[in-house]
């Protein structure tokens, strides 16, 4: 309703203050700082002394500055860039909602930044690199113990993994730690007595149909290979002697003379070769022995050249790590997909 706020004193006017109506709802905002995000980037924005030189004062510029827009930056030198770009400030954001910032905040990270800076044009803004953490988890319970039922149970592990993820992943520097999700999982309900949980790794790609596209995929973190032991008399140097480090899901592939395979999947053969397979008529067979390679120490995959005409919404490469835990550094972002949370529920056998 408009208000009559009376006249203006000394000039002979009057304030009439009209209806206002709302049209949409607020956005953009964020919520309350909280004390210990107070007590961690004050100092640090203090340190600046609205000066950008080290890397510190770069993310706490930022984060001071667009705390509603980003919701972590991680700052690194250009010598750590694919190739190397020397004396360039690599700014890496993660923006408070979705994974990757879109080019209008980019832009307004850089122009903001120039202005603290002696170079401006040694700023460049990078987007993170995800690594997405599959879980597949078997959960024993006693139902002597509770009234919920199986599926009831299943909900609850499901939304604890998941609970994990936003709390304790999802940032610059957040590691993954095996034995926290673990305890989580049996602390879920008093009737769980065990879990048996497996993870990988994954990265998603999403080639463009019937072109000839190259990836890097950087996993950080290495993978098991099984060393000659003569002792045992295993030679681990023979190709498929193993099961696969490294896997996909299914596409469609297309070969140098154009046929197309559904359902064909990545591997590694053992050695260090990435190769593009699928089933005829009941036989493993190998449609490219030479796609890529991969660095087992380093988890990193090479895929050369890889052309295919179908695949639903992306192709996931998996990386069974050799470690339970998983780390990550520079630009690198461990996240949970609640679709790649796998939960089984079992009955403890008494």
């Amino acid at each position: 309703l408009a208000q009559d706020l009376g006249a203006v004193p000394g000039n002979g006017g009057s304030i009439i203050l009209s209806a206002v109506t709302t049209v949409a709802n607020s956005s953009g905002g964020s919520q309350q700082e909280n004390i210990e995000s107070i007590r961690k980037f004050a100092p640090r924005y203090f340190a600046t002394q609205q000066r950008a030189v080290a890397s510190d004062d770069y993310a706490s510029l930022v984060l001071a500055n667009f705390s509603s827009l980003i919701a972590d930056v991680n700052v690194y030198g250009g010598e750590q860039l694919n190739p190397k770009q020397y004396g360039i400030v690599a700014v890496c954001l993660k923006p408070a909602g979705g994974t990757i910032a879109p080019d209008y905040i980019k832009n307004q990270v850089q122009n903001y930044l120039t202005s603290y800076v002696s170079i401006p044009t040694r700023v460049i803004i990078t987007d993170p690199d995800y690594v997405y953490l599959i879980v597949n988890s078997t959960v024993q319970y006693d139902k002597t113990q509770t009234t919920k039922l199986s599926n009831e149970l299943n909900s609850i592990v499901v939304n604890t993994i998941n609970q994990f993820g936003m709390n304790n992943l999802e940032m610059f520097g957040a590691d993954f730690r095996y034995s926290t999700l673990v305890a989580m999982i049996d602390n879920a309900d008093t009737s769980i007595t065990s879990n048996s949980t497996e993870i990988m790794l994954s990265k998603r790609i999403a080639p463009l149909l019937n072109t000839a596209t190259t990836y890097t995929l950087e996993y950080n973190n290495p993978t098991n290979v099984e060393q000659f032991n003569p002792q045992i008399g295993y030679n681990a140097y023979k190709q498929y002697a193993d099961e696969p480090m490294i896997t996909s899901s299914a596409f469609t592939y297309v070969d140098s003379s154009g046929n197309q395979y559904p359902l064909s999947y990545i591997r590694d053969d053992n050695v260090g070769n990435l190769v593009v397979f699928t089933d005829i008529s009941g036989s493993f067979t190998v449609l490219n022995p030479t796609l890529g390679t991969i660095d087992y120490t380093n988890g990193i995959a090479v895929i050369n050249n890889l052309k295919v005409s179908d695949y639903n919404n992306y192709i996931s490469i998996y990386m069974k790590p050799a470690n339970k835990d998983a780390i990550v550094n520079r630009n690198k972002i461990l996240y949970i997909d609640p679709a790649d949370i796998t939960v089984t529920m079992e009955q403890t056998v008494r």
